[in-house]
């Protein structure tokens, strides 16, 4: 795989945008050099970053023992796994192993058990060491489905095979095993003691293959202190039996299984050598580096130290890389510029250079620096879509009105989460922004809240501004004002990163943006509506009719200049009117004694005319009375209804007899046979009463 393909698989946590000022982003100019070299620029590590943390403990200053020489690998479980040292000057028993989902927080799950006395092998005619050689840092691999471990010791008291040499051990299959093997310490061209170390074997940067890669330091023909090293790659037979052991016969002290890779030192700048050449360090390459092969491509992430003190030189990670399994090597790459990039902890300028890289095999980067409160660290990117830094942010609430409504805009400026111990003083000062909005938006001049301590304009019509704001470490402040949507449209704001000045030339990662959607407001036409109803029972001439005449605006426009028209019936001998108001309407005139024509110029959504008519009916009216009341809407407007209403009446004249009940034919005829009846009945006394005898007479 060429180098560019690895670079972008590695480079998934490469910022997307370098919008950093002094300092921040890579240098170009040195990445174009070096890229002459090679296809294309290496994989470049996270300028924004994070600690790594054990147990929510942030490894390094705060973790006493840790030595930030750990390594991190992803395994096929899904998870990250990191070794690491539990303590100062330890040995193998004490490296602890722990898991992450994330790759930055992880949780201790126990450590590491090797076999008792490991360290019993020969060395010659010499003793063994008393104790437990010290383990110094450690580098994890995955070899043909193994897991192998690689562990540099750094030079001790007494004659042992381990001091300044490497042990490998097999984990086996699965990651989490504690229980590790050993396979055994590399031959090394002396059996090392405190006063005449190996210097062989120093360092461990990696396994792929059979093959261990490591810092190289030449013996025979070396220059005069030509003790930096460079990559060198030593055979390992992982077969050999009995595993605990690797053969380190006599002959290997004159042709050491070890064969140079890779020149680390060339066209860096640095050197090995003495007395120096002009213009040029001397330095050395740290132990702690990182040989894997992805997709392919074998690659190497190291740094040089400073030759007499061993301390991590410049803010510089480098990269060598083959594409043919070692067999040729690239020329080394600079992974930042010669200045450094301002690298940012948690928000905040590191505050030391780079050293011990670490890359897994999905591309998660990590290294080890100092952060703004001097803690050593170890730092990788943060997750995606979370910013420990400073930022700035905005929304509208609600996203949507109708155009000449209000909504609330605020803009949050969120502190860099900083470093421990964090004084509560202000670690980020002078914070400022301005921004204009289209004359389609408006500011009307509402501040509605504002926690930012600066000083803040937001006038009608004008500019929101605010500056002399101090934030301290994971402080924010929030300033809300009411902006009102003048044009319908949709409109994106968004306060540049960049455009966020403060005295620390912090840049947050990304952009304030929020968008406001305006709607046309919605065509509302007048709509009103007209009743009339009369009180009072049957009306005659003469009589006097009360109508009750309400015309109302039912719509929710307002409906002025709508027109009620009410004529004076035929048969009215007078006709007199009031009106009462409600709702916010206003009566054209309070009261009248003439047809009802009025023109109605204040008549609000929701309001009313309530008139009352008084029409006194003439003598001679007759026949049916008929009123009808007519509303005119506005123009544009309509009514609820019909546009008119009507109440109609039989007029009765005084005088008039009262009808004569009529029967029906059989009815007559039923009260003829009774009357008949009743004459009858009438004759028979009489008769009867003329044949009684007459006293007095005849007798």
């Amino acid at each position: 795989m060429p180098i560019h393909t690895f670079a972008r698989m590695v480079g998934v946590y490469q910022p997307t945008k370098q919008r950093r000022r002094v300092g921040m982003g890579l240098i170009a100019a040195a990445l174009l050099a070096a890229s002459a070299a090679v296809q294309s620029a290496p994989a470049v590590f996270p300028v924004r970053t994070v600690p790594v943390t054990l147990d929510g403990v942030p490894l390094g200053t705060k973790t006493p023992g840790s030595g930030l020489r750990n390594t991190v690998v992803r395994a096929s479980d899904g998870l990250y796994h990191m070794w690491l040292f539990g303590g100062a000057n330890v040995g193998l028993s004490q490296v602890v192993h722990a898991t992450s989902t994330d790759g930055i927080a992880f949780v201790r799950q126990g450590t590491v058990q090797p076999p008792a006395n490991y360290w019993n092998l020969a060395c010659g005619v010499s003793s063994v060491p008393a104790t437990e050689p010290i383990a110094t840092f450690v580098r994890v691999s995955q070899v043909d489905g193994q897991w192998l471990m690689a562990v540099w010791h750094q030079q001790q008291a007494g004659q042992n095979w381990f001091s300044y040499n490497t042990s490998l051990w097999r984990i086996g299959t699965d990651p989490n095993n504690l229980s590790v093997t050993p396979i055994g310490p590399l031959p090394s061209t002396l059996c090392g003691t405190s006063t005449a170390p190996g210097r062989f074997h120093v360092g461990v940067f990696g396994m792929e293959d059979s093959f261990i890669y490591l810092r190289h330091v030449p013996q025979a023909g070396a220059l005069p202190g030509a003790r930096g090293g460079n990559l060198g790659r030593y055979g390992v037979n992982l077969t050999a039996s009995p595993v605990t052991t690797t053969p380190r016969p006599a002959a290997d002290t004159g042709t050491p299984k070890q064969t140079l890779e890779a020149d680390l030192f060339a066209g860096t700048g640095f050197a090995e050598t003495t007395p120096l050449p002009a213009g040029t360090t001397r330095a050395l390459v740290n132990n702690a580096g990182r040989t894997l092969r992805r997709g392919g491509v074998l690659g190497t992430y190291y740094n040089f130290a400073d030759y007499n003190t061993t301390a991590a030189m410049e803010k510089d990670l480098w990269y060598v890389e083959s594409s043919d399994g070692g067999a040729s090597w690239a020329a080394p790459v600079r992974i930042y510029g010669p200045q450094g990039s301002n690298v940012l902890v948690n928000g905040l300028p590191n505050n030391g250079n780079f050293s011990a890289p670490e890359v897994t095999s999905d591309g998660r980067s990590y290294f080890t620096t100092r952060d703004a409160c001097n803690n050593n660290v170890m730092v990788t990117a943060p997750n995606a879509g979370v910013d420990p830094g400073m930022g700035i942010s905005m929304q509208f609430s609600p996203s949507s009105v109708v155009a000449g409504q209000t909504t609330q805009w605020s803009i949050t400026l969120q502190g860099p989460q900083g470093c421990d111990p964090t004084a509560a003083i202000p670690v980020v000062t002078d914070l400022a922004y301005a921004h204009p909005l289209p004359s389609s938006l408006q500011l009307t001049g509402t501040v509605v809240s504002n926690s930012c301590a600066g000083t803040l304009a937001a006038p009608a019509g004008g500019s929101l501004s605010l500056s002399g704001v101090a934030l301290a470490a994971g402080q924010s402040c929030t300033t809300v004002v009411e902006v009102r949507g003048v044009e319908p449209g949709s409109y994106s704001e968004r306060i540049a990163a960049a455009a966020l000045t403060n005295a620390q030339n912090l840049t947050p990662a990304r952009d304030a943006e929020a968008t406001l959607a305006v709607s046309a407001a919605p065509v509302v036409v007048p709509q009103v509506s007209v009743a009339k109803s009369r009180s009072g029972g049957t009306l005659a001439a003469g009589d006097t009719a009360i109508y009750t005449v309400t015309v109302a605006n039912t719509g929710e426009a307002p409906a002025g200049g709508t027109v009620l028209h009410d004529a004076v019936p035929a048969g009215i001998e007078t006709w007199d009117w009031t009106c009462t108001a409600s709702g916010g309407a206003v009566c054209p005139a309070a009261s009248g004694a003439v047809a009802l024509s009025e023109p109605i110029a204040d008549f609000p959504a929701g309001s009313q005319l309530a008139y009352t008519v008084t029409a006194k009916l003439s003598a001679s009216a007759s026949g049916t009375l008929t009123n009808v009341a007519v509303v005119t809407p506005p123009t544009g407007g309509s009514c609820a209804s019909a546009c008119e209403a009507q109440v109609s009446d039989m007029i009765a004249h005084r005088g008039d007899a009262a009808p004569v009940p009529a029967l029906a034919q059989w009815a007559l005829m039923l009260l003829s046979i009774a009357l008949a009846g009743v004459a009858a009945a009438g004759w028979r006394r009489v008769a009867c009463i003329d044949d009684s005898p007459k006293q007095g007479k005849g007798r």
